[in-house]
């Protein structure tokens, strides 16, 4: 396989995500009751207005759903990444939404062998939709402990039949934290960088993680 000459994407430095855990997960809650009917939970996009209100849940497909609810965001006029529980009402693309817990996304860094780190997480999923790869996992940790996580670029390489595979892992530094429980996240990356290496139908993205039960590795077709 040959190597692929990387682009500044992956050579410009990139904050990875400092979770003091305690702050990690920023959630905002309606403050109607809660209906009695069934509630979905699902990894989106949300849209704020001028006043900061929710006004739009954006699915990985593309799919606009509007929020009937008043809902306040982090930010006024912006868009971000949430796990989102809400309602759907029947026969519309209108939700009522319970409350929404903001969630990271972070692109892949380009790291020296010596500055990995790779401390073991309990893995719960990790799956590919349209537009982010996304990761549920545990992290094990003190009741204080700070824990770095990201992704780091591990390589880009083309067989000779044109397939390409990008590489990724997850970067993880517990900083010496003791572990005494597990702490459930979320951590997304932005697939859209990618399409100026990969094509989707032929190439694939392949992505390692360091477990309790040992390494993971999984592929996935771009």
């Amino acid at each position: 396989m040959l190597p692929i000459p990387l682009k500044p994407f992956f050579t410009r430095l990139l904050l990875l995500i400092l979770w003091a855990m305690g702050g990690l997960l920023l959630a905002q809650c309606a403050n109607e009751e809660t209906p009695l009917e069934p509630l979905r939970s699902d990894l989106m996009m949300v849209r704020t207005d001028a006043r900061a209100v929710i006004t739009d849940l954006v699915t990985d497909e593309g799919k606009r759903l509007s929020v009937t609810n008043q809902l306040r965001g982090v930010r006024a006029d912006t868009t971000y990444r949430v796990l989102a529980t809400y309602r759907p009402i029947e026969s519309s693309s209108q939700v009522w939404v319970r409350h929404v817990v903001r969630i990271p996304t972070a692109n892949p860094v380009q790291l020296k062998e010596q500055e990995l780190r790779d401390a073991p997480v309990q893995l719960l999923s990790l799956w590919k939709s349209k537009t982010f790869l996304n990761l549920r996992f545990g992290i094990p940790k003190s009741f204080h402990g700070e824990h770095t996580i990201g992704w780091a670029f591990r390589g880009l390489s083309q067989q000779a039949d044109g397939h390409r595979k990008l590489q990724l892992q997850l970067y993880h530094n517990a900083h010496a934290d003791r572990q005494d429980y597990s702490q459930e996240a979320y951590l997304s990356c932005p697939l859209e960088p990618f399409s100026q290496w990969l094509l989707a139908g032929r190439d694939s993205i392949v992505v390692q993680l360091n477990t309790l039960k040992g390494v993971h590795t999984q592929t996935f077709a771009y």
